[in-house]
């Protein structure tokens, strides 16, 4: 997931992290959902809910960034591919464009940490801003047991 100039972008907070994603993969903000876990889920997936009737696995972003204290109070559904995703955040904050100047590609020493969850680093107004990679949050080897709705 790329961010180009004037890209808009959804902004939402999660673990204290201020957090991107470009508005083209978001598909909607809504109230969590209730989710269920599911068995052999990395330790980022809550789990599954029902979401328009379709399991969708829940994705922790605080969780998934390495923080604990969170405090998800939304869900924004984001589309990877073929298949939806539940990011759980604590707030979703709007829209805004993200300067393209201001975003880098990850340091080699956190590309490998982090390049699951995060394709690049940027600032907005002097606040570290992670830009969310959607393709990848949910491994292959996940989504079995996610589309079989298997709970643990």
């Amino acid at each position: 997931m790329r961010v180009e100039t004037g890209d808009l972008c959804l902004l939402v907070r999660a673990g204290g992290q201020l957090c991107a994603m470009p508005l083209e993969h978001v598909d909607e903000t809504m109230r969590p959902q209730p989710v269920h876990a599911v068995a052999g889920a990395p330790h980022f997936v809550c789990g599954i809910a029902v979401i328009r009737g379709k399991p969708v696995p829940v994705v922790d972003v605080a969780s998934a960034l390495g923080q604990r204290d969170s405090q998800s109070t939304r869900f924004v559904t984001i589309k990877t591919a073929d298949r939806r995703v539940a990011l759980a955040v604590d707030d979703v904050l709007g829209v805004r464009t993200i300067d393209a100047k201001s975003i880098s590609e990850l340091p080699p020493l956190l590309s490998h940490a982090s390049a699951e969850v995060v394709s690049a680093i940027a600032t907005l107004d002097s606040e570290l801003l992670m830009v969310i990679r959607s393709a990848r949050l949910v491994s292959e080897m996940a989504w079995p047991a996610i589309e079989a709705g298997v709970t643990a």
